[in-house]
């Protein structure tokens, strides 16, 4: 009995040359990747930043004007670090990352996990900075509570993520229908940037994300899509630093005790089973 080979997804090159680009953006047909099973908690930071997305930050971070300590979530000791952009290299700087410890360009990195960060004192920075880490984060909330918890009354955090945005459907950028796909599930689609384990990839977001859950309890909260597919940029001032670093603590209280009974139900077990 013969096997027939699987079923490539199709995209003429023709349809290709009819998109070109949208905006500055070039749009390529779908890449298909195999989901690994995830050997590990979350490693932070695989990709290396797109170009784009590196000068927003910039372009925001000039307009902030921040000075003091920052922190990025997800460094690396290299000029693709945040930390690394000229508009902070008077800023005292330093990086938290899964990997080991290591020192950039005029920073630390130091190792640990962003979901409970016990090394920093609350309220202890000016600014907080984090693109393309949440999307590994499988608990991403935590981290968001600790970004709360961490940065000072009145300091800004910035946070980007690739995300889906209606200006990215498929039926607003007018692309056509690849064959095989069905007209009715391609008329409700949207672009979202592809799978990217690092090694596990959980999430996607949205700019309402950003705004009503990462940044929750900042003012003056904005959000910027950039490129197709999008990645979204917001940022904030950080006003309810008392309250949000309260509700960070039983976040993380909570965490703990669900912990300790789901192991003293597995103990149990255990026992029942002996």
């Amino acid at each position: 009995m013969t096997r027939s080979a699987p079923r490539k997804a199709e995209w003429p090159a023709a349809s290709i040359a009819e998109i070109g680009h949208v905006g500055s953006c070039e749009v390529r047909p779908p890449r298909f990747t195999r989901v690994m099973m995830c050997p590990s908690p979350f490693m932070i930071r695989g990709d290396v930043m797109h170009p784009t997305v590196y000068s927003s930050f910039r372009e925001i971070v000039a307009a902030l004007k921040p000075s003091g300590r920052v922190l990025e979530i997800g460094a690396v000791p290299d000029d693709a670090a945040l930390l690394a952009m000229p508009e902070l290299a008077q800023c005292e700087r330093i990086g938290i990352n899964l990997a080991p410890s290591a020192r950039g360009n005029g920073f630390e990195i130091i190792q640990g996990n962003a979901n409970a960060m016990p090394m920093f004192r609350d309220r202890s920075f000016d600014l907080v900075i984090s693109n393309a880490t949440l999307e590994h984060d499988p608990r991403f909330w935590l981290t968001c509570a600790e970004i709360r918890r961490v940065t000072k009354h009145g300091g800004i955090a910035i946070i980007g993520v690739p995300g889906f945005d209606s200006v990215a459907d498929t039926t607003e950028l007018g692309l056509p229908r690849p064959g095989g796909v069905d007209e009715e599930g391609w008329g409700v689609s949207t672009l979202t940037y592809r799978y990217h384990g690092a090694p596990c990839d959980y999430y996607r977001f949205t700019g309402r994300a950003i705004r009503e859950v990462f940044l929750e309890g900042f003012a003056n909260v904005s959000v910027r899509t950039i490129m197709i597919p999008p990645r979204i940029i917001g940022w904030g001032e950080n006003r309810r630093q008392e309250e949000t670093s309260s509700r960070g603590s039983v976040d993380r209280r909570l965490w703990r005790a669900v912990t300790r009974r789901f192991r003293q139900l597995g103990a149990n077990a255990c026992r029942c089973v002996g």
